[in-house]
């Protein structure tokens, strides 16, 4: 009779800990900056908001409609190529959700300002 109340017990404590550690699915995925301005050589970042806040898997991937204006990293670090637009697109990898920034690369150099580079 022992073994089968320690069984019963067993039993609901593993019950009970799956459904505490349920997984929590991606329901959004936004940007932190709808449209981003950057110069050419030059980078910027973008952030990826992942809701709920608490979900299990907030892994996402990073993209560029035009990897000849820009390009982006697996940190949301886009790199200005050449003058014109592109969105850049975040998706994740759980639930597939996706959003995008507008990012446009201007090229000031044609009139003449040429910006210091920062030095590492």
């Amino acid at each position: 009779m022992k073994t089968r109340h320690i069984l019963i017990f067993a039993a609901a404590l593993i019950l009970f800990s799956c459904k505490k550690n349920e997984y929590v699915n991606v329901s959004n995925v936004a940007v932190d900056k709808p449209s981003i301005v950057v110069m050419k050589g030059y980078t910027t970042t973008v952030k990826a908001i992942i809701s709920p806040s608490n979900a299990s898997n907030k892994a996402v991937s990073w993209s560029s409609s035009n990897t000849e204006i820009a390009i982006v990293g697996d940190e949301g670090i886009i790199t200005g190529l050449f003058a014109g637009t592109a969105d850049i697109i975040v998706k994740s990898e759980c639930g597939e959700k996706t959003a995008s920034c507008t990012v446009t690369v201007i090229d000031l150099t044609n009139i003449g300002f040429n910006p210091p580079r920062r030095q590492y």
